[in-house]
């Protein structure tokens, strides 16, 4: 009686192992945690992406939000390191509405549809009546190609963030300018936040990324103090392209009333 007992709670064993076996092989495995990269790591990996893009020539999906003007637009944009840039926002059936070309200190803007050809230094206030975002030129092309403008840091700081992504502070010598990078898994730079006294001034982000070029399809640039934010979807662009110069100039048409920026 005892030894029948026996066999049948043995001859449960194999039933419970081949049970055991199936939770455990669908249980899902620990996701490896990746080691804490280097503030020295990330900043190689920041310089060699900013580093890689010298000019674009394409087409941008432009959405601007601002409290003078809202607005969403086709552009053909040109940028080039260190200064140079052109857009042509163009209207629904392709043709140019709006043309600003700056080469180095030089700002020239035509307005077709009002004849109108304005011309003047590529000062900071000049390109934020045409771009809405107060910024100067070389950073914008900076920017634009993939490259942050770096402030003067003194002490730096890596934190793990959210999804396996890195943060990179850099703080100036007080320490009331922080510059605060963010980097994916693959330590891809996806955005930038730059603050002053803890309030933000500047913020960027980018991405997702072409798979062959690294370089983001998508950039924004947001400023809260002046309530602006703008957009850019690039599309059918070309990289380090070779741009000639005088594609960074405009001259009036004949008849165009010609007008001085301050």
């Amino acid at each position: 009686m005892n030894n029948s007992k026996f066999k049948i709670q043995n001859s449960k064993f194999p039933f419970f192992l081949l049970l055991f076996f199936l939770i455990t092989a669908c249980a899902k495995p620990p996701i490896p945690v990746s080691p804490t990269p280097t503030a020295e790591l990330l900043l190689q990996q920041l310089a060699q992406q900013g580093g890689a893009f010298d000019s674009l020539r394409g087409m941008a999906r432009v959405r601007v939000a601002s409290p003078e003007r809202s607005f969403t637009a086709n552009q053909l944009l040109l940028a080039q390191k260190p200064d140079r840039l052109r857009s042509e926002t163009l209207s629904p059936f392709g043709n140019p509405v709006l043309t600003v070309a700056a080469d180095g200190d030089r700002l020239s803007v035509l307005v077709p549809g009002e004849g109108r050809f304005l011309t003047g230094a590529a000062s900071y206030r000049n390109l934020q009546r045409f771009t809405r975002l107060p910024l100067q030129l070389a950073d914008l092309v900076q920017m634009v190609l993939y490259q942050v403008p770096m402030i003067p840091w003194q002490e730096s700081r890596v934190d793990a963030g959210a999804d396996g992504n890195w943060r990179l502070t850099l703080a100036a010598a007080q320490g009331e300018v922080r510059q605060e990078l963010t980097f994916d898994r693959r330590l891809r730079l996806t955005g930038a936040d730059y603050l002053q006294a803890d309030a933000l001034v500047l913020r960027l982000g980018y991405g997702p990324f072409d798979r062959q070029s690294g370089f983001p399809q998508a950039m924004s640039i947001e400023t809260p103090a002046q309530q602006s934010e703008a957009t850019l979807t690039f599309s059918e662009i070309e990289l380090n392209a070779s741009i000639p110069e005088e594609r960074f100039r405009l001259s009036p048409p004949a008849g165009y009333t010609i007008e001085e920026l301050p």
